[in-house]
């Protein structure tokens, strides 16, 4: 251990009665404080003794010139000592056995830390409800309009968690403190002085903190499922410019002796301005980091390049009898998965394309939490009927995983559900405009299939789709 100690110390902002008493017991333990970051503090070695502390809101750049010279006649009465600065306030050290108080009286120093930084404590709070729950409703509105898409992407349902998390975290700090203040303005009314917060107050303050880390863990860890390293890295480097930003703007601001909520509007205008500048310059970095790995062949055919893939299909065009000879054929399959769903996107394609070459692609969606499959059933058959409008044109673009073309009319698609075919439920899509595109709808009770063709497939064939898509028993 030595002479200098290390300890992960965890108080509410308000709770500045406990911070005394902490290090009022600890003193007489032996150990001074050196340096208080908000939740690490370092101490060192010293002889026990009793010694007085006191926490201070109102720092020197947040003072009035009739407050300052109040202060300084009480620092230099009471013999009070600056030890370190903590989470937006100083601490003070007196030997004195009954030192004058810095800030005044009980009354005169709850008020001082509201005024100083309970009020902007509470306004970022509010700020943090409102963003959560605004960035939440998004994230809700993009699920209810394309579940699949969205389901399939673990950083969105980790994202989906946190902004829950973010508003519920405001809400906790808000009520925490209100509450908190208003059993200590009755405490004081009646001629007591500010408590140390209890240990219900510790506790919750504790285990907020605790879900939030365990949230921004989990949306890391779904980073890395979905992007891998690269993801992470830009996730940290986009952070990490942004804290450098705030803190930048937050210690010019103060050597200008700016007011704590200027500096906060101060703060997010920076943050704005340099938006811009911050996501080129990361995008930058990943196009020169990280490179993209193209797993495709690239072959080169009349003076063209085209990229050719040799994914695995579950079906594919030579099973069906539809491959033509002397034709280059690309097969490419994509796979998403999270514990709602699973989601395969594949196709075969013709390259190069060839209006009467036929292929297609289809869309495998395993259901897992079944509250879903109704929504995803929606989503799947909505899906289907775009592509199937759209003809071969947006068939062929069906490797790229766009989502969001544009809705038919109601009169270009008709949607006909047939009988039962060999035990399985199918519906048949067909476009009234264009006669070079089908779809069929395969539908098991945790599997839904979307397949897209470029003809119209003969019983034979639709008989060897449906049984290559069986879900496994």
């Amino acid at each position: 251990m030595g002479n200098t100690l290390y300890r992960l110390e965890v108080f509410p902002f308000y709770d500045y009665a406990g911070v005394e008493r902490h290090l009022e017991e600890m003193a007489m333990q032996g150990w001074q404080p050196q340096k208080m970051y908000t939740r690490l503090w370092k101490y060192r070695k010293m002889e026990p003794q009793k010694l007085h502390y006191e926490v201070v809101y109102a720092v020197r750049d947040k003072q009035k010139p009739s407050e300052r010279e109040r202060y300084y006649k009480n620092i230099k009465q009471g013999e009070w000592q600056k030890v370190s600065g903590w989470n937006g306030a100083e601490v003070y050290l007196s030997a004195q056995e009954q030192p004058c108080s810095i800030a005044g009286d009980e009354t005169e120093r709850l008020e001082e830390m509201h005024r100083y930084k309970g009020g902007d404590v509470m306004l970022s709070c509010i700020l943090l409800i409102l963003a959560g729950l605004v960035l939440e409703g998004f994230a809700v509105h993009d699920i209810l309009e394309n579940p699949v898409r969205e389901l399939t992407l673990n950083m969105k349902l980790a994202m989906l968690l946190l902004w829950a998390g973010i508003a519920l975290s405001g809400m906790v700090n808000w009520i925490t403190y209100q509450r908190w203040r208003k059993q200590m303005k009755q405490v004081v009314a009646a001629g007591g002085a500010c408590e140390p917060a209890s240990i219900g107050y510790r506790c919750v303050h504790n285990l907020e903190q605790i879900v939030f880390v365990i949230l921004m863990s989990l949306y890391i860890a779904a980073c890395w499922l979905d992007g891998g390293a690269r993801v992470c890295i830009l996730l940290f480097l986009l952070i990490t410019s942004y804290s450098l930003v705030l803190w930048g703007t937050q210690q010019l601001l103060k050597k200008l002796h700016v007011m704590e909520i200027r500096q906060r509007v101060g703060q997010a205008v920076m943050v704005f301005l340099l938006s811009f500048p911050v996501l080129f310059g990361l995008g930058y970095l990943d196009d020169t980091l990280f490179p993209v790995v193209e797993r495709a062949e690239q072959v080169t055919i009349h003076n063209e390049v085209y990229a050719v893939y040799s994914d695995s299909l579950p079906v594919i065009a030579e099973e069906l009898g539809t491959a033509v000879e002397g034709i280059r054929y690309s097969y490419e399959a994509e796979e998403q998965e999270t514990i709602l769903l699973k989601r395969t996107l594949a196709g075969q394609w013709a390259i190069p394309y060839q209006a009467d070459i036929p292929e297609f692609s289809y869309e495998i969606v395993d259901v897992k939490a079944g509250f879903l499959y109704d929504s995803c059933l929606t989503s799947c058959r909505n899906r289907l009927v775009r592509h199937t409008a759209g003809g071969v044109s947006y068939l062929s673009a069906f490797r790229s995983y766009y989502d969001d073309y544009p809705t038919p009319q109601p009169h270009t698609c008709r949607d006909i559900e047939s009988d039962l075919w060999d035990g399985e439920t199918v519906f048949r899509v067909q476009s009234t405009e264009k006669d070079d595109a089908y779809g069929y709808l395969l539908l098991w009770p945790e599997r839904i299939v979307s397949v897209c063709m470029s003809w119209e497939p003969t019983e034979e064939q639709l008989a060897i789709i449906i049984e290559k898509m069986k879900p496994d028993k």
